[in-house]
């Protein structure tokens, strides 16, 4: 039973590793998430202000 507790230590460290991992990455994909908005939010004003602009000028 002397090995029992080594698994467990390692069960522990791979699991802290996985959770390192997803913490990171889930903090990756929300920052990447965020920079996907914000570039498709500039491109969907940016028709929008010139529409807005060329019907204001007409006016």
């Amino acid at each position: 039973m002397s090995s029992y507790p080594n698994y467990i230590s390692i069960i522990k460290f791979i699991l802290g590793l996985v959770a390192l991992v997803a913490f990171f990455a889930s903090g990756l994909a929300y920052a990447v998430l965020q920079f996907i908005v914000g570039a498709a939010a500039c491109l969907i004003a940016i028709p929008i202000a010139l529409v807005a602009m060329s019907i204001a000028s007409r006016s």
